[in-house]
């Protein structure tokens, strides 16, 4: 191996398991094609993770690197297949790339970058010299890796939110820890399916640990979350949003006015000019409301 393939072998991060055939400049079409082929005997299957046989290699495959220069880089191998006792044949997953993806792991890295500083998803695909689905699929598959290595904290205060979006009466339904700033889960529309299907994602611990909801003053979301376990003290807030807790304007709306749990609530009136926040509580706990509300 010639020290120019050599050094590409080191700034892909290859193991002693791939080795860079070549390296073809293009001037042309101003593309570089680095050329990868697999070594060795063994491999592991990625259904079960035993060491077996080496079956074949698939057909030549492309990955998008990121650019070389101004050229384009791209990455080309055949993937080797596994034959896997259990699985029977199975390709492996390269080591520069997610299973499936068209690009390797530190594009779609650099094209979450340029899609968080731009404003949509039009503008990045620009940018990036791809098309709008390309760069959606990359979004997808981050958020994705995100949510997988996303840990099933305790969360105490959650809010349910509608959101407007695009052009016209289109609504979504958003989840947020209201004391991590953060967003959960969104669900289309904003009906009691959606709010129980963002609910839904919480796990079974998670949900004995929320202390208060806050959410918006729609029926559906009222009725959705009565059918969540008793400890919730769901209160109606103007807006709670990722960026932190709602903004409490009034002395009624930081003490709030407890009731037995509805599927619609009522709305006490508000002296002081504001909507008051609504509880949907069991009716055991009207004596003695939880100490423990959004302020």
């Amino acid at each position: 191996m010639d020290k120019l393939q050599s050094r590409c072998a080191r700034l892909l991060g290859l193991d002693d398991s791939w080795r860079v055939e070549s390296v073809d400049l293009q001037i042309e079409d101003r593309r570089v094609e680095i050329h990868l082929s697999h070594v060795g005997s063994g491999v592991i299957c990625p259904e079960c993770g035993v060491a077996c046989g080496l079956a074949d290699h698939a057909d030549e495959r492309r990955w998008r690197h990121l650019d070389t220069m101004q050229f384009t880089a791209e990455l080309v191998a055949r993937l080797p297949r596994s034959r896997c006792a259990e699985h029977g044949v199975k390709s492996i997953e390269p080591p520069w790339a997610g299973k499936h993806s068209r690009f390797t792991l530190l594009f779609e890295a650099f094209a979450v970058e340029v899609l968080q500083a731009c404003r949509t998803v039009k503008a990045a695909a620009a940018l990036l010299g791809l098309s709008w689905d390309a760069v959606q699929t990359i979004m997808d598959r981050a958020v994705a890796r995100g949510l997988k290595r996303r840990e099933a904290t305790p969360i105490k205060h959650i809010g349910i939110d509608e959101k407007s979006f695009g052009r016209g009466q289109d609504y979504i339904t958003v989840l947020t820890d209201l004391d991590g700033s953060r967003g959960l889960d969104v669900a289309p529309e904003r009906t009691q399916a959606a709010a129980e299907s963002v609910l839904a994602t919480l796990t079974v611990e998670q949900r004995q640990k929320v202390c208060a909801v806050a959410a918006d003053m729609l029926p559906a979301y009222a009725q959705a979350v009565a059918t969540q376990p008793p400890n919730w003290c769901t209160t109606s807030s103007m807006s709670p949003s990722i960026s932190g807790r709602p903004s409490i304007g009034c002395e009624e709306r930081k003490t709030s006015s407890f009731r037995p749990r509805t599927t619609t609530g009522s709305r006490a009136p508000s002296s002081s000019g504001c909507s008051t926040r609504q509880s949907f509580l069991p009716s055991s706990d009207v004596a003695s409301p939880p100490s423990r509300i959004l302020t």
